[in-house]
């Protein structure tokens, strides 16, 4: 979804953009294309939504720690020039391709069951693993931990519930 936004973003400033002066400063401006500047600030804000509940901000802060001091910041400004939208949203297609085909699914299994699922194979072979893989039974659970009384057994249960 970030992906989309941002390509089209990038699209738009290319294709309707063009280096202007403002007070004095050149910048890149958009100038007699109302639509096509409606539709990037549209695009930014569908961006923004999309941004925070997926990886998106691990893009932004992975430049600022990987560049030395010295060259930190001329670094992180070249990360977000407008060019380089189209390049951020490579990554993120990329990277949404990676997670939907790379990660093993982690929803309702506990740390224990999620150790087991990561032991079982390579890292390239993990979308193929399983949905048994790893599970347990509450009598696997606590049988090993010697929960043999039944008040125990119950408030086990109740808490796993909850």
């Amino acid at each position: 979804m970030m992906s989309f936004w941002l390509w089209l973003v990038g699209g738009l400033q290319g294709a309707f953009g063009h280096w202007g002066a403002i007070d004095g400063s050149r910048i890149w401006v958009i100038t007699n294309h109302k639509a096509a500047s409606r539709a990037i600030i549209a695009s930014s804000y569908l961006f923004v939504c999309s941004f925070a509940v997926t990886v998106g901000p691990v893009s932004w802060t992975y430049p600022a720690e990987i560049f030395p001091v010295r060259v930190r910041s001329k670094g992180v400004a070249l990360s977000t020039a407008y060019r380089t939208y189209f390049i951020f949203a490579a990554f993120n297609a990329g990277a949404a391709l990676h997670v939907f085909f790379m990660f093993p699914e982690t929803k309702g299994r506990t740390l224990e069951e999620i150790e087991e699922v990561f032991s079982v194979g390579h890292v390239f072979s993990a979308g193929n693993i399983g949905a048994n893989v790893g599970r347990k039974s509450l009598q696997d659970v606590i049988a090993p931990k010697g929960l043999h009384d039944k008040e125990e057994t119950m408030q086990f249960e109740n808490a796993r519930k909850v």
